[in-house]
């Protein structure tokens, strides 16, 4: 195959907001098993700890004590995780 027939896969950021998800006052012990979750259920193969390109990563920004989840991955990749948060998302 030459270098032209390779499919180029795009990798992107995408900070997901945890609001209605865990609690504004979750900790990070209750943060880490919907990344878990993630990554054992969507393309396994796919995350850092399987030695595939995507990753994970928590933080709470400032002023806003909301969690946040910053996933580097594939687009399609993305489309399964916003289809799992927006499951698990508590009705408004």
């Amino acid at each position: 195959m030459s270098p032209e027939e390779v499919p180029q896969v795009r990798i992107k950021n995408i900070v997901y907001n945890l609001k209605g998800i865990v609690a504004e006052s979750a900790k990070i012990d209750e943060v880490n098993p919907l990344i878990a979750t993630i990554k054992t259920t969507i393309k396994p193969e796919h995350w850092d700890l399987m030695g595939g390109k995507g990753a994970i990563s928590a933080f709470i920004p400032s002023p806003d004590n909301w969690w946040r989840l910053i996933i580097r991955c594939e687009e399609d990749v993305h489309a399964e995780v916003e289809k799992l948060l927006d499951d698990l998302k508590a009705p408004s």
